[in-house]
């Protein structure tokens, strides 16, 4: 978490900055929608906390980040649930 503030310090704007990442919860449908939302809009930051040689677990972070189709596909799915998550 430490390094993902300080990547979010050098790379996001203001309003981003020291938002922590969302976990879906199985009993809340909407959760989803925030936890992807929420790795869209922190994607710069997680990609550098990833290619940082000095944290640890970026090995196993590179294999888990969104690849560019993916990240894509996660956008388009949260403008489809977004009116649903409104309504």
């Amino acid at each position: 978490m430490d390094n993902l503030v300080k990547k979010q310090k050098l790379l996001l704007k203001k309003e981003y900055q020291g938002h922590h990442l969302i976990q879906a919860c199985p009993t809340r449908w909407n959760s989803t929608l925030e936890m992807l939302a929420r790795m869209c809009e922190q994607v710069p930051a997680v990609a550098a906390v990833a290619n940082d040689p000095e944290f640890s677990g970026a090995n196993h972070l590179q294999k888990i980040i969104f690849s560019h189709e993916e990240q894509a596909e996660v956008l388009d799915i949260c403008k489809v649930l977004k009116p649903f998550q409104t309504a």
